[in-house]
């Protein structure tokens, strides 16, 4: 099943432009995962508010341009604070936001914990536009696993490196996800290790196979 969950999406903060691990912990006995939920993000209602459930923290101006982390909506974009008058850019970057899906879109919300709802809004002062349609993949860029850890794309430098040596989702210190999720039956499962993520040179330990509870796009 996959479904719109207005205002209830994972947000990552990228600085220099490299994501970094949520950090998330294991939860104590959870709850069995019988089918793996995919969750499209849409912040937004149809007059262009933030969605119901979600709390805006922080407002003021940004420039966007594609964004490196959702890579499977349109509307995304990674986006960077520009105060008035301040050309300056060289800010912290929210990844992935979303435009309202309407031509002329000048608002970014850039979502926060699901378990809070939190989001930001930027006024947007530039748009780049979109990733090019022929880079967009349908892959989920925020995971949940079984055991309650949540998981961000990975964004490594290395092109067309073997998927066994480079991570594809990183889940906290030493711990990350390998390969694309296996979507074959109800609940996705993806490889898993925890130790360095370069192994190239060092074999780190075995992968393992994980449930995925929950994958947002």
């Amino acid at each position: 099943m996959r479904k719109v969950l207005p205002g209830l999406a994972m947000a990552l903060v990228v600085l220099g432009g490299c994501s970094g691990p949520p950090g998330s912990d294991p939860v104590e006995n959870p709850a069995p995962v019988h089918a793996t939920e995919q969750v499209s993000v849409y912040p937004f209602t149809q007059d262009g508010r933030p969605a119901s459930g979600l709390d805006v923290v922080h407002e003021g101006n940004g420039t966007c341009w594609q964004s490196w982390v959702s890579v499977d909506s349109d509307a995304a974009r990674r986006c960077a604070p520009v105060p008035k008058g301040d050309p300056d850019t060289s800010k912290p970057v929210h990844d992935p936001c979303y435009l309202h899906p309407e031509a002329g879109a000048d608002r970014a919300l850039c979502l926060a914990d699901p378990t809070t709802g939190q989001a930001v809004s930027f006024d947007v002062v530039s748009d780049d536009g979109p990733r090019p349609e022929e880079e967009a993949a349908h892959k989920p860029w925020f995971l949940e696993l079984g055991d309650g850890r949540h998981c961000v794309l990975y964004l490594s430098p290395d092109e067309g490196v073997d998927p066994a040596e480079i991570p594809t989702y990183a889940c906290g210190r030493n711990d990350y996800l390998y390969g694309e999720p296996d979507t074959g039956r109800p609940v996705w499962t993806i490889a898993n290790r925890h130790g360095e993520a370069d192994t190239r040179i060092e074999p780190g330990p075995e992968l393992d196979e994980v449930q995925i509870r929950t994958a947002w796009f």
